[in-house]
């Protein structure tokens, strides 16, 4: 057996009484302190805790505090959480916010698309339209050209009427002299 002597908190010497087979933690007992080796199932190391009998606290008074300021920060933790909780939630309801207004944007490209297709026709329209009436205003200078033509021959028939009818007054005087 191999017995060491450790500090506790408050300076008090302890022995530590070491077995082969078992370790095991005595303290002197006219100071009535124990000496906790488990605590909840787990084996404690160079920084263990020392209860005092007669005040039931830790001997190490920042030790309870500590353990307040746990208790506050974990109460803290929790609203936090629950802050963490409701930012989740309104993040879910904001990302189907968003996913509705995608929705509604790939119906609006959509409707978009069919209306340029939609413009696409109506512009291919207009351009055989134009296409006619070009086609027409060609028909039409043809058609003015031929009728100049015609107009030019009509003014020579007019030209032949006159001479005509020159001729004819002509032989109508020689004829009106003759017959006096």
């Amino acid at each position: 057996m191999l017995s060491t002597e450790l500090d506790a908190v408050d300076g008090t010497k302890i022995d530590r009484m070491v077995n082969n087979d078992k370790e095991s933690e005595q303290m002197n007992r006219k100071d009535k302190k124990i000496y906790l080796t488990e605590i909840f199932g787990t084996r404690l190391n160079a920084s263990e805790i020392f209860w005092s009998d007669e005040l039931r606290r830790p001997i190490d008074g920042d030790l309870a505090a500590n353990v307040g300021d746990l208790a506050a920060n974990v109460g803290d933790l929790a609203a936090n959480v629950g802050d963490l909780a409701a930012n989740v939630g309104d993040l879910a309801a904001n990302v189907g916010d968003l996913a509705a207004n995608v929705g509604d944007l790939a119906a609006n490209v959509g409707d978009l698309a069919a209306n340029v297709g939609d413009l696409a026709a109506n512009v291919g329209d207009l351009a055989a339209n134009v296409g006619d009436l070009a086609a027409n205003v060609g028909d039409l200078a043809a058609n003015v050209g031929d009728l100049a033509a015609n107009v030019g021959d009509l003014a020579a028939n007019v030209g032949d009427l006159a001479a005509n009818v020159g001729d004819l007054a002509a032989n109508v005087g020689d004829l009106d002299a003759r017959v006096d």
